[in-house]
């Protein structure tokens, strides 16, 4: 189980008044398939104008802060896609992702987006590899401020085997451990690096 330090570059007009912190609350069928993920930040996060940070109790009201995200699977069980849903002050969207797979690594993301009713054209993204073992694997969620990739909830970081070097435009190179484990990830975007996260691993 891999333990994380972080350092994050923000602009100077972010205030950070507490360290970010996020919580999630699961929902599983009778079979323990997982059925749902909800989702809410601490006031270290920034905001978007007039959001209000609410308990997950208060989820899914009218007008309240809210990210629910359902996994979508195959009859083998395996995701193959996900849809999630946001609601911030009068700003409702949806996106349904469709993943493709080569063995056990997700190769392209399509991105259906529709907001306050009006949906956009689809958008598909490939992912790159190393060839060294993810820690996160199978994981479902890794916080975005400690090492997840491209989504608060199944980031994309936990859906395949090898360790995710690019991805929407953003680069991540890795320093690995004897084990072919990453001891080191520099998120890069535009030749700068704007987040280092170091992992360490327990013995058992």
């Amino acid at each position: 189980m891999p333990k994380h330090q972080h350092q994050i570059v923000v602009p100077a007009s972010y205030t950070l008044v507490a360290p970010p912190a996020e919580e999630h609350q699961f929902d599983y069928n009778t079979d323990g398939q997982l059925t749902e993920i909800r989702y809410k930040a601490s006031n270290g996060v920034p905001l978007c104008p007039n959001q209000t940070i609410v308990g997950l109790s208060e989820l899914d009201c009218s007008g309240r802060f809210s990210y629910v995200l359902r996994p979508i699977y195959d009859a083998a069980k395996k995701v193959i896609g996900s849809q999630k849903a946001y609601s911030c002050q009068s700003t409702s969207a949806t996106y349904v992702s469709d993943y493709s797979d080569t063995g056990d690594l997700v190769t392209s993301v399509r991105t259906l987006t529709t907001i306050n009713g009006t949906t956009s054209s689809p958008q598909t993204y490939a992912l790159s590899y190393d060839t060294k073992i993810n820690p996160f694997y199978g994981v479902y969620v890794v916080p975005g401020y400690f090492g997840g990739i491209a989504n608060w909830f199944l980031n994309l970081s936990t859906l395949s085997s090898n360790n995710i070097t690019r991805v929407e435009g953003v680069s991540y190179r890795y320093e690995y451990s004897s084990a072919n484990l990453p001891t080191m990830r520099y998120t890069i975007i535009d030749d700068k690096v704007i987040q280092t996260l170091r992992l360490a691993y327990e013995s058992y």
